[in-house]
């Protein structure tokens, strides 16, 4: 295969991948995003506006790749009662 041949068929893939992607629903970390754009929130506080079919783990898995990433940014809070959320995450300033 020569390597024009090659970059079409890459370029091809790419564009495939790219409008079927644009058909799947938004993927788990969309929408934590997408839940963040009204503040910040601790980790239970967007379980709650992510609804049901979350797992608590599954979120919070999400929430550190996002801050791997540099999405999100972690800001600690202080503790209203015993039990309270001690950090609270929000959108990076990008």
């Amino acid at each position: 295969m020569t390597p024009e041949c090659r970059e079409y068929h890459r370029r091809y893939e790419a564009r495939r991948r790219a409008e079927r992607r644009a058909t799947l629903p938004p993927t788990t970390r969309e929408r934590v995003l997408a839940a963040l754009g009204d503040g910040p929130k601790t980790a239970p506080a967007l379980l709650a506006a992510l609804g049901d079919g979350y797992e608590p783990d599954a979120v919070r898995y999400h929430l550190r790749r996002l801050v791997q990433q540099g999405l999100l940014v972690v800001e600690p809070r202080a503790r209203r009662y015993r039990g309270d959320a001690l950090t609270q995450y929000r959108l990076a300033d990008c």
